[in-house]
């Protein structure tokens, strides 16, 4: 009896099995439905997403390795050269330690071109160190040693006007609004070191110029709003006499030369939302 009830049982459990599965069949076919497309397009789509997650977790690494550290990395080793250029050497010729910053750049101008193609951020990245150092390698040979290379302060702002016209050709050429806003701080910075009021008034407001004019060309806003504003900050340093050149701070007399400057630097800045109406209706 034991054995006719297990059997009859098992019995009925494959009848119910057969018809649960002819009714999933008729669903299916109600439905138009082909499993084994059904499971296909599954395995598909999960591979698909698996890859994608992959291509992302891999394109996520690829940009903290060539943007994040090679930022930080590059930031670090110009910024300990450049401190470094600063220190006097006494007892070597007064030339060496520029020589050896414009070896570094010579360097670093090789790495960018090589990377230009393969690592293009990384190489942007090195190239506007190179910029940076060369500007400070320039400045070593009048400045941070009581023997300077260069004795002649005008010959020493025309170095550093060349470095700075050098460095804009290339950020054009670069197509890279990062390093035309290096090329302009190099320029503030050396409107300062003038310290001659119209050298001053003069450099900047053709800085200004060159920030508008790029606006304009390449598209970069971002030029435009860091120049204006580093322009009026040059303008309000100078007024308090230079203080970041070691000056004591003091308000300069008002003149009419340095209002006349600063209103130029306003209507030039200005001239960046007038001159593509006056293109566009003539």
């Amino acid at each position: 009896m034991g054995t006719t009830s297990e059997g009859s049982d098992s019995a009925e459990l494959r009848h119910a099995v057969r018809q649960l599965e002819d009714r999933i069949s008729r669903i299916e076919q109600h439905l138009r439905l082909n499993p084994a497309q059904e499971d296909y397009r599954r395995t598909s789509q999960e591979k698909a997403s698996l890859l994608a997650s992959i291509d992302t977790d891999e394109s996520l690494e690829n940009q903290i390795g060539e943007t994040l550290f090679a930022r930080v990395g590059i930031l670090i080793l110009a910024i300990g050269v450049a401190f470094l250029l600063t220190f006097p050497f006494q007892g070597l010729p007064a030339i060496l330690p520029s020589a050896f910053g414009y070896f570094l750049v010579g360097g670093g101008w090789a790495l960018s071109h090589r990377w230009r193609m393969t690592l293009p951020q990384l190489s942007r990245y090195v190239l506007a160190g190179t910029l940076v150092l060369l500007y400070f390698t320039t400045l070593r040979l009048a400045f941070f040693s009581p023997d300077h290379a260069v004795e002649n302060k005008n010959v020493e702002l025309a170095l550093l006007i060349l470095g700075i016209i050098f460095s804009t050709v290339v950020s054009v050429r670069r197509d890279s609004s990062y390093l035309a806003a290096i090329s302009l701080t190099a320029g503030y910075i050396t409107a300062l070191i003038g310290n001659d009021a119209l050298f001053v008034f003069i450099l900047v407001a053709l800085l200004d110029l060159c920030a508008v004019l790029l606006a304009l060309r390449k598209g970069w806003p971002a030029v435009l709003i860091y120049a204006t504003v580093a322009s009026y900050l040059t303008h309000l340093i100078w007024a308090l006499n230079e203080p970041v050149l070691g000056n004591e701070i003091q308000l300069a007399a008002p003149s009419a030369l340095s209002a006349g400057f600063v209103l130029l630097s306003v209507i030039i800045f200005a001239a960046h939302q007038k001159v593509p109406i006056l293109l566009a209706h003539p």
